[in-house]
């Protein structure tokens, strides 16, 4: 008999978001798809109106976990995927790079520890800095003429497709996951890295983005992790150690008093 693995654990977080109404809406939507985890960040009041909108999600809205700021709020996670409704086609600009939904769930579907769908505000969406701390950029396709989705709606439809394969996804290779802790001490390796090699400091925010939207989109198991941990320390190590001789060697050719 052919083996089914469950879908991984998601949580949907919501930067600053500014309409009770869509708070009860959303709510609605996560219990309708199964998702019980909200994640606010600096949220409006969660009012009547909320409650009324939720029906009978309003535990949801009760048991919503709330933060001051982003990086507080997704510490944790393990995966990171940010929604936008204004994605590039310009394969250089890595920040707005999106998956479709259907991609997006194949890639969960490969995924291990808590998976948080990001939304961002309602007026101007995700920050350039939320959407490079994501692993991955979701858009939901729109007619060009009115792009900007309702979150809510925005929210129930990546909910759906979510849930909707979630009946019956074969199991294959069970690899074991890098952590959204063990990736994080990845990304500050490879900064230590970039900066060993003088890598230019005008290129290095986008190298760093690129990098982490190719694991997010790829993933990394525990044993690429060490592995690649253990390159690019490899390479720090060489790199100061040669820096170190050469500045040993310049002071010998110095004139002595």
């Amino acid at each position: 008999m052919e083996n089914v693995k469950k879908m991984p654990e998601f949580c949907v977080v919501l930067v600053e978001p500014q309409n009770p109404g869509n708070l009860g809406a959303i709510a609605r939507a996560m219990m309708n798809f199964g998702v019980k985890e909200l994640i606010l960040v600096n949220p409006c009041p969660i009012d009547d109106v909320a409650y009324q909108r939720a029906m009978h999600a309003e535990e949801i809205l009760k048991n919503a976990k709330i933060f001051n700021n982003f990086e507080d709020a997704v510490n944790g996670i393990d995966f990171l995927a940010g929604t936008s409704g204004v994605p590039s086609a310009n394969e250089k600009h890595h920040l707005r790079i999106p998956l479709n939904p259907t991609k997006f769930v194949e890639l969960a579907s490969q995924t291990k520890g808590k998976i948080g769908i990001v939304f961002g505000r309602e007026n101007f969406g995700l920050s350039n800095e939320e959407l490079a701390r994501c692993d991955v950029l979701v858009n939901i396709p729109t007619a060009p003429e009115y792009p900007i989705m309702n979150i809510s709606h925005a929210v129930a439809v990546l909910l759906y497709e979510i849930y909707n394969p979630a009946q019956a996804v074969s199991a294959s290779l069970e690899l074991h996951e890098a952590s959204g802790e063990e990736k994080e001490r990845f990304f500050a390796q490879l900064h230590e890295y970039l900066v060993a090699v003088d890598h230019p400091e005008f290129k290095m925010e986008n190298t760093e983005i690129m990098v982490r939207r190719i694991f997010g989109r790829a993933g990394m198991s525990k044993w690429e992790f060490y592995t690649l941990m253990g390159i690019l320390g490899d390479g720090v190590k060489t790199i100061k150690r040669t820096q170190k001789t050469e500045k040993s060697l310049e002071n010998e050719k110095l004139p002595q008093n």
